[in-house]
């Protein structure tokens, strides 16, 4: 099992109100760090959980990542004590 940490451009959201030739400079992509256990992972992109309950095998709270939009990836392996 393995935690990941990454720094990554997301879209942003502007919301549902018009916009204005002015507001043009608040469009750009947003930098964040999101981390999270691997659930699944393959060459352009990684699926991440919040949650795992080991007992039976299911994950919560998923999400998958593009790989193209990483600025860096960190990968921490992890043990469970039986």
């Amino acid at each position: 099992m393995k935690l990941v940490v990454f720094e990554w451009a997301d879209a942003s959201l502007h919301g549902q109100e018009t916009k204005w030739k002015g507001d043009k400079g608040d469009f750009r992509l947003v930098t964040l760090i999101s981390a999270g256990l691997v659930v699944r992972e393959t060459d352009t992109e990684i699926t991440l959980c919040m949650d795992y309950a080991p007992e039976e095998h299911s994950w919560r709270s998923t999400a998958t990542y593009p790989k193209c939009c990483f600025k860096w990836i960190k990968y921490i392996p992890i043990r469970r004590k039986k």
